[in-house]
C-alpha cells in the first residue's frame, strides 16, 4: 500500500504564528513568515514574549503606570511595534503592526506553545539560533522544537524562493511525516524534493571492533539491506505528482545533510528517528542540523509523541 499526504494527516498551514524578538534576529522570520502566509493563502500573527519577573519576583504594574501609558506591557509593546512596523515596511507588506503583533508576559517557550495551541496554529517560525547562546537552544528553541503541536521552521538567514527541498529520510515515521509535508508544501510552492537516506557503516565498523567480531563482507551485505529497503519505501511512496529525487549514500549523516543543503533552498526533516535517541527532546542528528544549517529548517514532529514534564 502506497503511503500518501492525506493517510498521514498532512495540509497546507493556514494559520502562522511567528516568534518575534525585540532586536533583528527574528526578522528574516517574520520576512519568511509574511510570504508563505501569501503563497499559501494562510492568516499570520507575530508574537512576542518578554519576561516579566526577575530573581523570582514578578513586575507589578501601577494603575497610574497602567493610564499613563508607562508601565512595562505597554513600553515593551510599543518598542516591539515599533521595529515590527519597519520591517513590514521593508518586506512591502500591507499588514498592519497593530493588527497582526500581540506581545505577551511570561516564559518564551511556553508562551508560544501555549499561543500555538490556542490559536490552533499549523506552523511555527522562528529566527535565527546560531547567534544565540547553547544555553538558550537548549532552554527555549529546543522545548518549542521537541513539543509544538504543529511543524516548525527555522529562518536563519534571508528569505529567499523556495525551488527544492532536501528531506533526511532514515524510514521513521517522523521522516516520512517530513516528506509528506515537503511534498505538500511542493505543489504549492512549485518546488521539488530530495529525499535522502543514508547508511552509516562507522557506527557498524565501530561495533566489529568493540566486540573483537570479524564477519567478511557484513558490513557489505548490510548496506545493501538498506538501499533495497529505501528504495522499496521511495517505490511505494506517493508523490502526488511532485517532481523528486532520491540519493542512497554510506558514511556520516550530518556532514552529508548538509553538503546537499548547499544545493537546496530548505531542508525539512523529523525531530527523532531510528537512532536510538528518542529519548532525547531532539534528536541528534536533527541538533546537529539546526545548529549548523544556513537553509531554513523546517522541523516535524509526530504529534502523538508525547514527552514527561
Amino acid at each position: 500500500m502506497n503511503t500518501t499526504q492525506a493517510e498521514i494527516g498532512v495540509r497546507i498551514p493556514q494559520r502562522l504564528l511567528v516568534a518575534v524578538d525585540a532586536d533583528a534576529i527574528s526578522d528574516n522570520a517574520i520576512d519568511a513568515g509574511i510570504e508563505l502566509a501569501r503563497r499559501f493563502g494562510a492568516q499570520i500573527e507575530l508574537l512576542h514574549v518578554f519576561r516579566n519577573s526577575m530573581f523570582g519576583t514578578e513586575y507589578v504594574a501601577e494603575a497610574q503606570q497602567v493610564a499613563a501609558g508607562s508601565d512595562l506591557a505597554t513600553e515593551v509593546t510599543r518598542f516591539v511595534q515599533d521595529h515590527v512596523r519597519r520591517v513590514l515596511t521593508a518586506a512591502q507588506s500591507s499588514l498592519r503592526a497593530e493588527d497582526v503583533l500581540h506581545v505577551l508576559p511570561g516564559l518564551p517557550a511556553r508562551v508560544l506553545l501555549d499561543r500555538a495551541r490556542a490559536t490552533q496554529a499549523d506552523l511555527l517560525v522562528l529566527g535565527s539560533l546560531r547567534r544565540r547562546p547553547v544555553v538558550d537552544f537548549g532552554s527555549t528553541a529546543r522545548a518549542i522544537l521537541a513539543k509544538a503541536s504543529c511543524p516548525v521552521l527555522v529562518q536563519p538567514g534571508p528569505r529567499t524562493t523556495i525551488r527544492s527541498i532536501l528531506v533526511p529520510v532514515d524510514l521513521s515515521t517522523e521522516s516520512f511525516l517530513a516528506l509528506a509535508t515537503a511534498c505538500t508544501w511542493a505543489r504549492v510552492l512549485r518546488a521539488r524534493v530530495h529525499a535522502l537516506h543514508g547508511f552509516d557503516t562507522s557506527v557498524v565498523e565501530g561495533g566489529r571492533a568493540l566486540g573483537g567480531i570479524a564477519v567478511a563482507g557484513a558490513v557489505d551485505v548490510l548496506v545493501e539491506r538498506a538501499r533495497r529497503e529505501f528504495e522499496a519505501a521511495m517505490a511505494a511512496f506517493d508523490w502526488g505528482g511532485v517532481d523528486h529525487a532520491t540519493t542512497f549514500f554510506e558514511g556520516e549523516p550530518v556532514g552529508r545533510i548538509l553538503d546537499e543543503a548547499k544545493s537546496a533552498d530548505m531542508i525539512a526533516m523529523g525531530t527523532h528517528g531510528r537512532t536510538g535517541f528518542a529519548a532525547l527532546l531532539l534528536g541528534s542528528v536533527a541538533y546537529a542540523v539546526l545548529q549548523r544549517a544556513t537553509k531554513p529548517v523546517l522541523v516535524v514532529r509526530d504529534a502523538e509523541r508525547t514527552f514527561l514534564a
